[in-house]
């Protein structure tokens, strides 16, 4: 089984990224016979989580500057 996160980049710019999860099906004498794979649109969650980044580095740099000016 395996994960995989991929970013799209659509001719008009857009940014879509996708989560694929992919897993192995076995017959009787456990050979591969095919894979069941699911792929999820996950952008809203990476746009959550970059803005969620961005504002602890703004809380970081913030905390820099009034620890800087303190001392």
């Amino acid at each position: 089984p395996y994960t995989a996160r991929y970013r799209l980049l659509h001719r008009s710019g857009q940014e879509l990224w996708v989560e694929t999860r992919s897993t192995p099906l076995f017959d009787r004498a456990d050979e591969v016979v095919s894979y069941l794979s699911i792929t999820v649109d996950i952008t809203s969650t990476m746009r959550y989580q970059r803005q969620i980044e961005e504002k602890t580095q703004e809380v970081q740099d913030f905390t820099y500057m009034v620890s800087h000016d303190l001392k």
